[in-house]
């Protein structure tokens, strides 16, 4: 094996841990607005529970991947969770 693809392996990796990471997070986000219930939770509140484990970058990138792909609506500040497969 080549050095190259020793380094594309690892990069390979690298990729698909930081995939599985970001997958959890969106799980761990997404369970935190469903257990809100039908009346959601306001943004800032989940926001202000998350950021000593996870800055305000990340988790603006992971909550508009949920609602881009229909998981998660907002609507007045306020968060909500949906199953996409249902609507």
């Amino acid at each position: 094996m080549t050095r190259e693809e020793l380094s594309q392996r690892k990069s390979d990796s690298e990729y698909n841990h930081y995939k599985d990471v970001a997958i959890e997070l969106c799980k761990i986000i997404y369970d935190a607005i469903a257990q809100a219930g039908e009346e959601g939770i306001p943004n800032g509140h989940l926001y202000a529970m998350i950021s000593p484990h996870m800055g305000l970058d990340l988790y603006l990138h992971l909550l508009g991947t949920l609602k881009k792909h229909g998981f998660v609506q907002e609507k007045f500040y306020v968060l909500t969770a949906h199953d996409p497969a249902v609507h």
